[in-house]
Parts: structure tokens; sequence; C-alpha cells
């Protein structure tokens, strides 16, 4: 990914602009503020040497940032890059261009890439939801919760099926029935912290009701579609 396609400018980018080759939820920060919340972003492009990335602020050229790279196994990782590149786009979303620290491998790259649809058209703001009195289907949901052991895990529901109102209400318990396990598992049981939008695509920070077994938490971050 050549860093012309960042464009180190820092002005507006001219509306309706397209060319990404992926739209895949992330986190990061700078490693100077470990152990806060994560600012929630999208991976738009990636290479083994670089990425792309957008989110509702600005980090400087030279920043250090920690990012969460999805794994095979539905888990993730933290890649060390520095912003190298920066350019404000509408509705006070930013474009940057970051490098890591330590070269990815390519297979690493091409799971990335799979994860998100190809030609995104265009960028959202972050705005504030609008309820909606009763939902069928939601699509792009990024579920975050923490296990006993201080684990973070994280995955991502391509489609949520349900029935009620949305987003989801504070301290609200919903059941998660997991893809691949036998009909009698019990469903995951999670509360809700805070369910927002941000962009395109929505986050539901919970924890769990009581820590499923190890074999229902290997399923449930498998990369599968459709749960709920």
């Amino acid at each position: 990914m050549p860093t012309e396609s960042v464009r180190p400018s820092v002005e507006s980018a001219p509306p309706g602009e397209e060319g990404f080759s992926c739209s895949v939820p992330t986190t990061c920060q700078p490693p100077s503020a470990w152990g806060k919340d994560p600012w929630p972003a999208t991976i738009r492009d990636i290479t083994t040497t670089e990425l792309s990335m957008t989110l509702n602020r600005r980090f400087e050229r030279g920043t250090g940032m920690a990012i969460e790279l999805p794994g095979d196994d539905g888990t993730s990782s933290t890649v060390l890059a520095r912003v190298t590149d920066l350019r404000a786009l509408a509705d006070g979303v930013w474009l940057l261009g970051c490098t890591f620290i330590s070269e990815l491998g390519s297979d690493e790259v091409q799971h990335v890439l799979q994860l998100g649809p190809l030609g995104h058209a265009g960028i959202e703001g972050r705005r504030e939801p609008t309820p909606a009195p009763v939902a069928s289907a939601v699509h792009g949901v990024l579920f975050q919760a923490q296990t006993e052991g201080g684990a973070m895990l994280r995955w991502f529901v391509k489609r949520l099926d349900l029935a009620g109102t949305w987003p989801l209400p504070k301290d609200k318990v919903v059941a998660m029935r997991v893809g691949g396990l036998p009909p009698e598992t019990p469903p995951v049981e999670l509360r809700v912290r805070r369910c927002k939008q941000y962009g395109s695509y929505w986050i539901i920070d919970c924890h769990f009701v009581s820590t499923p077994a190890d074999r229902i938490l290997a399923a449930l971050t498998a990369p599968t579609s459709d749960r709920m």
C-alpha cells in the first residue's frame, strides 16, 4: 500500500470518494494509554508493512499505536505501528496511515482482508443512534466482553437477528446461541454495559452473566457470521 494512497493532507476529502479495500472493525490506542478504553476504528486497507484506518479522533504523525488485529482462531492480537500520514474526512472522521514496527505475515493480511467487503463506498462519521421500536436484524455488530481471568474477547457478527428494541439498553440481559455446538448447549448470557453506533457498525460492551465453558468461548470467537 503506497503512502500516497493516504494523501498526507488535513483538508476535507471530496464527497463520495471511494477506493477502500476492506472495512473491518478494530480498536486502537497509544501504548501510553494502555489499560484505558481503546478507540473504535475501522481498518480500510492493509499490507504486510502498513495499514490505513478511520476513526473519530486525530493522532499526530509519529504517534505510536497499539492496534488490534483479528486472528485465524477468532481471537485478536495487538500489533504496534506508527502514524505516518493523516487526512481529515467528512463528519469529524480521520484517515490514518500507519507503518508496522514489525512486518506482518501474508496470511495475517489475507485474513483481515477477507473479513470485510471489498470496495467500501464512502465513510460515515460518528452519530447518535436513532432508537427503533422493533428490530428484526442489525448488520455489523462488534461484541467485546471480559472474562473472569481478565482476558478481553471480541467477536464480530455480520447479521444479528433479534426481536425487541434497538439499541440495547444498559443492563439488559441477552442470550446468544453459538453455532457449531450441539443443540442442547445452553446460550451464552450477556449483560449490556453500552450499545453505541460508530460509523457504519455497532459496538456492544458487555460482560458474561456467568463465564461459559472453554469450548463455548472457543466457538463463540470462531469466525462465523450469524448469531443471537
